[in-house]
């Protein structure tokens, strides 16, 4: 048996399922746990399910480097920063926090998904084929889930409302109920629809497929029901951008005027008029404007105020999610614990300015590989990496999408891919 092909494959095949699984993780958990914590084994081999193959995969790939030297990436630059990156932040925020429970649970929705990024730089040997086939099959079943979502929205309503009730949440609504589906947290999915949209635009921007139009126009209803403005504003940016890159106006242009209609259509659903289209905006513009009504904005001025008592940062796990569902409780605790709502105000806060400077290091030197490979050769993985990379560090101003484990490690992923084929010079 060839140990290479077959490790491949398997891999391929743990890469797909992990994100398959974490689309209908939290609605397991929610009908065998409901609210409570873990219990039992079983209890906790579901909750970290999703975690066992992302560990599995990394563990694999890792094996796959060392056994094989023909299939170890050439390291570059870009690599150095980024393994820089993680191994400062790990050390230092580890070092400052003083609390090992916290700091691991904050390694591994940030950190750990990163080992994606080098589990994707092993397939640079490899035909290009079979990293288009892993994304393309993870589009699918976000397609899959966006379906799923739809009909749990209309035609059986009563069962979000019961797994919500089941849980613990409450169903959040803006004008409408807010749609989760599978994910059951409206933020997450209106993410995983905004990585769809881009990935289903771009391939009808290459194919001029009428398929790929209709998915592009399903993720974007799923999107628009989410309510969620950091993913909806952010994805509109990347339209933008691929419809400059690809100069392809007239697809470009039945598509603007595809996803207008189906927004229209939506605020009429909402609202019987453009009242929820308009609100879109003009929420939007009052949190970038820092109105003093605003949740968010509230949660960022009690955030800046934490960096500004200690810029050096409070350590791993003391801030963003970590800390506010670990420490909220604990007595004169220092931590910035409600800054949840923008990832690179809970970075500063965490690791403070060693902490966010290393990631506006890495971002800006990744931001550069991937615009100037497009401008020698339209590279359809490259672009695909510009799109996600628009939507992740816009939202992130919003909400801390860089720390949604395990689906963030699909961006890093793409980003690895990327990176694969601009050393290859592929197209």
């Amino acid at each position: 048996m060839d140990f290479k092909k077959t490790s491949f494959i398997v891999l391929s095949g743990l890469i797909v399922t992990m994100f398959a699984l974490a689309c209908i993780l939290p609605t397991l958990t929610t009908i065998k746990m409901g609210g409570d914590s873990i219990n039992s084994l079983s209890d906790g081999l579901l909750a970290f399910s999703a975690d066992i193959l992302l560990i599995s995969s990394l563990i694999i790939s890792f094996l796959i480097y060392l056994k094989n030297k023909e299939t170890r990436f050439t390291w570059h630059f870009i690599d150095k920063i980024v393994i820089g990156f993680i191994l400062i932040n790990i050390l230092y925020g580890f070092i400052i926090s003083g609390e090992p429970k916290i700091a691991f649970l904050a390694i591994r929705i940030t950190y750990l998904p990163i080992g994606f990024y080098f589990l994707a730089r092993l397939f640079q040997y490899q035909n290009v084929l079979l990293s288009r086939k892993i994304v393309h099959n993870v589009f699918m079943i976000f397609a899959l889930l966006a379906m799923i979502g739809l009909v749990l929205y209309f035609i059986f309503p009563q069962v979000n409302e019961k797994l919500n009730a089941m849980s613990g949440n409450i169903v959040s609504e803006y004008f409408i109920q807010r749609m989760g589906s599978l994910y059951l947290t409206p933020v997450v999915f209106a993410t995983v629809m905004a990585f769809s949209a881009i990935y289903f635009y771009q391939r009808y921007l290459i194919d001029n497929s009428k398929k790929d139009l209709l998915l592009l126009l399903l993720v974007l209803v799923c999107l628009l029901l989410s309510v969620s403005r950091g993913p909806i504003m952010s994805f509109g940016v990347a339209f933008i951008v691929l419809s400059l890159i690809y100069k392809k106006y007239i697809l470009s242009f039945f598509a603007g005027i595809g996803m207008l209609l189906t927004a229209i259509c939506i605020s009429f659903y909402a609202t019987g008029n453009l009242n929820f289209l308009l609100w879109l905006f003009k929420s939007s513009a009052q949190t970038v404007g820092m109105k003093k009504d605003v949740t968010r904005v509230n949660f960022w001025e009690t955030s800046i105020n934490d960096f500004m008592a200690q810029p050096w940062g409070y350590g791993l796990g003391k801030a963003g999610h970590v800390a506010h569902r670990h420490l909220m409780d604990v007595p004169n605790v220092k931590a910035s614990l409600y800054s949840t709502d923008g990832w690179f105000l809970k970075m500063a806060c965490e690791n403070g300015v060693l902490g966010l400077t290393s990631y506006l290091i890495l971002s800006i030197f990744l931001l550069i590989l991937l615009v100037k490979h497009i401008r020698i050769a339209t590279n359809e993985m490259i672009i695909l990496a510009l799109g996600l990379f628009i939507i992740v560090n816009i939202q992130s101003i919003f909400s801390n999408t860089l720390d949604f484990h395990p689906l963030i490690a699909f961006y890093w992923l793409i980003i690895g891919f990327s990176i694969n084929t601009y050393y290859k010079h592929e197209v």
